[in-house]
């Protein structure tokens, strides 16, 4: 089934320039947010390509995705008033 984009700035449009500050200054965003593009570009191909896969590996990469996401979140809201 597909579904929209999961793309960072797409989800978090209000943290726009510091998602792009964090993604040049802070190599631990960096990294997170490369891994959240990475699982992100795996779901999305399941479900564009209607690659064979077991549930528990789709599911277990959606879930990985919502746990990226909720670290990124933490870290662009940590110290926004």
């Amino acid at each position: 089934m597909l579904r929209d984009k999961h793309n960072l700035v797409d989800d978090f449009p209000e943290y726009q320039e510091r998602i792009q500050t964090l993604k040049q200054t802070d190599e631990s965003f960096r990294n997170l947010a490369r891994e959240y593009h990475e699982v992100e570009h795996q779901v999305r191909g399941l479900e564009m390509q209607s690659v064979p896969t077991t549930d528990a590996h789709y599911e277990a990469l959606k879930m990985k995705r919502v746990q990226l996401k909720d670290a990124i979140f933490n870290q662009l809201s940590k110290g926004v008033a």
